[in-house]
């Protein structure tokens, strides 16, 4: 079962507001940053294959690729109904 979970922040340059997906074997990691580009939200996914943890490279996202992602999520969501 899939379940979405907040996430406390764990460094001072992160603010509050990240979440995990959690999937069988699977999460989806978004953590909110402020860096020195501006904020920025990081995207990893963390997995396990049988023997350890893998994580992913993070994929960085910017208020309008945030919104871009967001609005396809949407359409997505609209064909779940």
């Amino acid at each position: 079962m899939t379940v979405i979970v907040d996430i406390e922040k764990k460094g001072v340059r992160e603010i509050s507001g990240g979440f995990k997906v959690s999937g069988k074997k699977v999460n989806l990691w978004v953590r909110i940053y402020d860096t020195e580009f501006g904020k920025k939200a990081r995207i990893t996914v963390s997995f396990y294959d049988g023997a350890r943890w893998v994580n992913t490279p993070p994929i960085w996202l910017n208020r309008s690729l945030c919104e871009e992602f967001s609005a396809r999520l949407r359409k997505v969501s609209e064909k779940l109904t």
